[in-house]
């Protein structure tokens, strides 16, 4: 019968103002109460799923029709049988079938719904985070920080023009995008047909909550974003307050639930019956009457979280959690549903106790032992991404202390593996060992968030404070507890915060003569400048939101024995505390370098030996592709062997350093991300770099990186803005921003030796480097090259690779006039051979279609015109004829610094010409 009721007919006739909105979903007014908001959405296919945000009634379509007609189910059941032509009892024919498909697998089932691309996720998140406007409206509108829209990757889809929010499931698949619009008339739909279904929003990390704490079930994306920024475990469902499923329930056993619904009927509804549902299974439970707390007025625009944190902006948290302190616990005994008849209940769900040392289990009623020995908690480590117990493991004869993972409570296999001592035996089941981490979490200890990263990171109390990988600490160097440093990865870095040392104001002077006379003041001011921003890299996300966490990278590079690896090994890494050699970039992984990026957003990582000439095309690549994330600290994913399954983020974030003895030139795609600093033999003549070595670094550095601590987001802002802004007319785009940022950072290390007793005027190196800089970015030109200048560049070193099937013909794809003045480009043949060759050799620079490349190439200033050119001259193959051609200055090409050496066009002959 359900094959044959046409849902989207029926539902029309009986739902005022109904319209779909995608995904086989369709809104419109509630016809069981005076509803005036479009509360009412249903399924429009079988079995016709519907619910109501403002009543909370819901059920399928014969609920519908026995409650719209006032019929019982019976009578209901027969009446739309009769108007689908139905008679029950009566077998109904098997539909025939059509093609490959039947027609039963064409009308009555529903698509699977399978897990949307994170590339999806990702776009919509890149396309509000680079929209400044939108993102500001945004947070401006629903309350949300940066931080909380970049953690839960919120984003924006530009088709639908709308806020993007992506739901996970418990493995880390996006199984649905809710999409949210203030002006549209449905407020939030899901992504598409197949994805309605009603989701918990937050499943992924619904474990990561201590045990001990209360979970907050809200009603609405939203409302649960809101909660985690005041610091609270929140979970929601999609689909409206009367939407959660019995079918989550054992996901919340032992746990401390709070129910904070919308103060509105729906609310109600909802309330009672996520209550009922959890009343059986969980630890302890209150229900929060946002209107009885006296916390929102249940009045329209003010009866959610939402509403809360908008109306009272600084105090809306401590208001919450007063009230949820106050507030009485439910009686669960009273709102559990009766047991049906059979065993006692205790028989149904196994428990575990601790007696005599051992942990014991019922079987059938009797204690039986299932170990010879108990876990201390010692401390709860939480990560981004799961939690870890530190226990101390005690039995006869042995006592010790081991770290439990999340895969060590998956089998009882990994969890004994894990006890290690041959002392330790445990007899139970995997059943009983998710009973022991249930036990284990409700018993008190101290719990910690654990950074991943060694460097500087916002707490939620303290403002910005620096964990290193010995303590944490505040700016006022107050140590912390509840933050610390914790990464399972093996990349050697290490910042004692332990290891401070009183300095006297001799050896400040001494490391500001010193670290300023090392080389040519060039260099100097690209290497120090480099070294004292690092502590920004990270905070300037917050200082200059509008950078989008660009840092620049340095590449030190230049003559064999100039002491650019001795500059890494004397200077920049024991100034931060590191006692490892630079590592080699040819001999890293694309995972290693990863690691290295992941490990820190504060000390420097260099590497050593870049030889683009004699490294292996594939270890090119990566480096190229490595140093592009390093820039923009994207953000990266791997799968992990913690759960066994879904993936591990890991982010581009620390500061890099590159040696080697060729720039990066040739990367056109890295040129504009680099700081070049340039070592010659020259440069270091009748400078003494030996002298840093008698110098503490490590102390001075580390109480330059506590001082940088101690600088607001305000004046950091304010010394990279004016450095940006004397830039005007010298630089632009990215080289512009990358310059202001080693001059922030000179500028910094000049305040810092100032606070010390110590001089040092950083405008020599800042406006030294800025040259040197300039003559980087502009080649020999005299200004910044744009897409075509790169295009044309990167066709002269096409033009030199002769061994392609598809190579270049000189005087067929392109001919210089007889004059070697003129370059004719034959862009008919060579366009569609250069983005061959760009698409396989990887071309790093923005690709300009063939049209588009046109237009641009006839508005530069060396662009002489289309003409008719006695191209072909091979009389094998072609007869001579006039081609059409576009006609090139090779004189102003020369001097706006392009690169036509591949062409066969020599700067110095030809400008002598």
């Amino acid at each position: 019968m359900l094959s044959a009721i046409r849902y989207a007919d029926y539902y029309q006739s009986a739902v005022e103002g109904l319209k779909p909105v995608g995904g086989g979903q369709a809104l419109g007014i509630c016809p069981f109460h005076g509803d005036t908001k479009n509360s009412f959405s249903v399924s429009l296919e079988a079995p016709g799923l519907w619910n109501c945000k403002g009543c909370g009634a819901s059920g399928d379509i014969f609920t519908f029709h026995q409650r719209a007609n006032n019929m019982d189910f019976k009578a209901a059941l027969n009446d739309l049988a009769g108007k689908c032509g139905i008679e029950i009892g009566k077998k109904q024919p098997k539909p025939a079938k059509s093609g490959k498909k039947s027609q039963k697998a064409q009308r009555g089932t529903a698509p699977k719904k399978t897990p949307i691309s994170i590339d999806i996720v990702d776009s919509c998140h890149k396309k509000l985070i680079n929209t400044p406007d939108l993102l500001d409206r945004l947070k401006q509108l629903r309350g949300l920080t940066e931080e909380i829209i970049i953690k839960h990757r919120l984003g924006y889809h530009e088709k639908r023009s709308r806020i993007t929010i992506p739901i996970f499931d418990e493995e880390g698949a996006c199984r649905n995008i809710r999409m949210y619009s203030s002006t549209d008339e449905y407020k939030m739909i899901s992504w598409g047909r197949g994805y309605g279904e009603s989701m918990l929003y937050g499943l992924n990390e619904l474990p990561s909550y201590p045990m001990d704490e209360p979970v907050l079930i809200c009603e609405g994306e939203f409302d649960r974003l809101i909660l985690l920024q005041g610091g609270f475990n929140a979970i929601t469902h999609t689909n409206g307050a009367d939407s959660f499923k019995s079918e989550w329930r054992e996901l919340f056993r032992e746990r401390h639930v709070v129910l904070c619904y919308d103060a509105d009927d729906g609310g109600l509804v909802g309330t009672g019956k996520t209550s009922r549902t959890l009343a059986p299974v969980v630890a302890s439970m209150k229900i929060i009457d946002l209107k009885d707390a006296g916390l929102v007025s249940g009045e329209g625009g003010d009866n959610d979280i939402s509403d809360l944190a908008r109306r009272r902006p600084d105090d809306w948290a401590a208001a919450l959690r007063k009230a949820i302190d106050e507030a009485e616990p439910a009686d669960l005994l009273a709102l559990s549903p009766a047991q049906p008849p059979g065993p006692d209940p205790e028989d149904r769900f196994v428990r575990i106790w601790e007696d005599g040392g051992c942990y014991f289990k019922n079987v059938k009623n009797l204690p039986t032992t299932m170990s010879n020995f108990t876990l201390e908690p010692l401390r709860r480590i939480i990560t981004e991404d799961y939690e870890i117990l530190e226990a101390r493991v005690a039995g006869d004869g042995f006592l010790y202390s081991a770290t439990f993972q999340p895969q060590h409570w998956a089998s009882r296999l990994l969890f004994k593996r894990r006890l290690g001592d041959l002392g330790a035996a445990f007899t139970g089941n995997d059943d009983d060992l998710q009973h022991l981490k249930a036990f284990l979490a409700a018993q008190s200890c101290p719990k910690c968030r654990a950074e991943k990263k060694i460097g500087f990171h916002q707490h939620k109390d303290k403002g910005w404070v620096l964990v290193g990988s010995d303590k944490s600490i505040t700016a006022s160097g107050e140590e912390i507890s509840d933050l610390i440093y914790y990464n399972e990865s093996s990349v050697p870095i290490k910042l004692n915060l332990g290891d401070r040392v009183d300095l006297p104001r001799e050896t400040y002077e001494s490391a500001a003569e010193a670290m300023g006379e090392f080389n040519a003041p060039d260099v100097v001011g690209a290497v120090i400048g480099f070294m004292t921003a690092c502590p920004f890299r990270a905070r300037l996300r917050v200082a200059v939101p509008s950078l989008n966490q660009q840092f620049p990278i340095l590449l030190i590079w230049g003559e064999r024995g100039a002491g650019k690896t001795k500059t890494a090994e004397a200077l920049i890494l024991p100034f931060y505390g590191q006692e490892e050699a630079p590592r080699k970039i040819d001999e890293m992984t694309k995972f290693t370098l990863m690691l290295s990026a992941d490990a820190t957003n504060l000390i420097p990582q260099v590497f050593d030996e870049y030889k683009p000439s004699k490294m292996k095309q594939r270890a090119v690549n990566e480096t190229s592709n490595f140093l592009r994330s390093v820039y923009g600290a994207a953000v990266g994913e791997r799968g992990t062997s913690v759960d066994g399954l879904g993936t591990r983020r890991y982010s581009y974030t620390a500061p890099v350093a590159l040696i080697g003895e060729q720039t990066t030139a040739s990367e056109s795609a890295l040129v504009d991300r680099i700081i070049e600093a340039s070592f010659t033999k020259a440069g270091r003549r009748g400078r003494d770099i030996d002298r840093l070595i008698t110098l503490p670094l490590a102390s001075i550095g580390l109480e330059y990186i506590l001082f940088c601590l101690k600088i607001t987001d305000a004046e950091i802002r304010d010394v990279w803005s004016r450095e940006f802004l004397a830039l005007d007319g010298e630089l632009s785009d990215r080289p512009r921003a990358n310059t202001a940022t080693l001059g922030l950072g000179l500028q910094i290390w000049a305040k810092f030796l100032a606070e010390k007793g110590a001089y040092f005027n950083p405008e020599p190196y800042i406006w030294s480097f800025i040259e040197a800089q300039k003559s980087a970015v502009f080649g020999d030109g005299t200004q910044q090259k744009n897409d075509v200048d790169n295009i044309i560049e990167a066709m002269s070193s096409f033009a030199l690779m002769r061994n392609l099937p598809y190579k270049i013909v000189e005087k067929q794809d392109y001919r210089l006039d007889d004059t070697g003045s003129k370059l004719y480009l034959r862009l008919k043949t060579l366009y569609p051979k250069f983005k061959k060759w760009a698409r396989e050799y990887e071309y790093d620079r923005d690709m300009l279609d063939e049209l588009s490349f046109q237009k641009r190439l006839h508005q530069t200033e060396y662009f002489l015109g289309k003409s008719g050119v006695d191209m072909f001259v091979d009389d094998k193959a072609f007869s001579e004829r006039s081609t059409k051609v576009w006609t090139l200055d090779i004189n102003k090409m020369l001097e706006a610094g392009l690169d036509l050496s591949g062409f066969g066009i020599s700067p110095i002959d030809t400008l002598a010409f």
